[in-house]
């Protein structure tokens, strides 16, 4: 649940990247969200 507030929240304002250690959780939420993902290293 939180993450589709996180991820409409980021598509908002824009971001350049959504960076989540659970990306797993934001891929199914579209691709817009998914292109914004990052996983840190």
């Amino acid at each position: 649940m939180y993450d589709a507030i996180i991820a409409q929240a980021a598509l908002k304002v824009n971001v350049d990247r959504l960076i989540t250690l659970n990306a797993k959780d934001f891929l199914p939420l579209g691709d817009q969200v998914s292109a914004l993902v990052s996983v840190p290293e």
